[in-house]
């Protein structure tokens, strides 16, 4: 059941026939707000706060300096927070992007301690009580809805740009991966894996390079000399003294490494 309260006071108690609030312009179009909250001049509270039945818990905060708080518990098979965006337009210039988050450091800004991080868009995962599936700080699924023209198109799962920095940085790369000291797992167990789905193994290179500028300088480059891991040292003749060790299908095998000293 929809009323119109022309200023006066809105329903206290909701029901299956009466909305909250139900905001529903009519007259003239235009390009007018539909809700507006005014901050107050020396406001410090919360400019929208939703809470749960007994009001003893806040699960969305929308604090008076536009940040936003999202407290969500035992959610089950769900999405937190879902974006559904069905489109059909002709575009040939700009960007279509689901989630778009902009930050920029003004040259007032100062983050020098070491504990400080800078991040666009971050992930705390904590696992606990009985994991038996797939767990993953970011997942990216990308597919075809019906069959669509891909001419000239460059696909990629994630990419990865880091423009010229105007300042010579202390380190840089374009993905940087960490696992710490601890458990190894008892099946794959490395920094990258790359699984084909399928028989057909319809990948061309495992690594390629492109674009117009020259190669690295290095194909890898190491912190530590030879050891018993996955660079060994070797005498087999010649002027080799460096292998580089490989599983291939479950046997050990070494692809000689020749100094360029030598």
């Amino acid at each position: 059941m929809k009323a119109t309260y022309m200023g006066l006071a809105v329903p206290l108690f909701p029901d299956s026939l009466s909305d909250g609030i139900q905001i529903e312009p009519s007259g003239s179009a235009g390009s007018f707000d539909i809700l507006t909250i005014t901050q107050s001049s020396g406001h410090s509270g919360d400019f929208l706060v939703l809470e749960d039945g007994d009001g003893s818990t806040e699960i969305l905060v929308v604090e008076e300096d536009g940040v936003t708080n999202w407290a969500v518990t035992s959610p089950g098979a769900d999405n937190v927070l879902a974006v559904v965006v069905t489109d059909t337009s002709t575009v040939t210039s700009g960007y279509i992007q689901g989630v778009y988050v902009s930050l920029t450091l003004t040259s007032d800004a100062s983050y020098t301690t070491g504990s400080a991080q800078i991040n666009g868009f971050a992930v705390d995962l904590f696992l606990d009580g009985t994991v038996g599936c797939e767990a993953e700080g970011m997942y990216v699924y990308v597919a075809s809805n019906s069959a669509p023209t891909l001419t000239s198109s460059n696909i990629n799962g994630i990419n990865v740009y880091i423009d010229d920095l105007k300042a010579t940085p202390g380190n840089r790369s374009a993905l940087q991966l960490h696992i710490a000291d601890g458990n190894a797992a008892s099946g794959q167990d490395a920094f990258i894996v790359c699984r084909l789905e399928g028989a057909s193994g319809a990948v061309t290179n495992f690594l390629q390079f492109a674009g117009t500028a020259t190669l690295p300088s290095y194909f890898m480059a190491t912190n530590s000399g030879a050891g018993s891991k996955m660079i060994q040292a070797i005498t087999v003749g010649g002027t080799q003294d460096k292998v580089l060790a490989c599983n291939i299908n479950g046997s050990t095998y070494w692809i000689p490494l020749y100094a360029a000293s030598a």
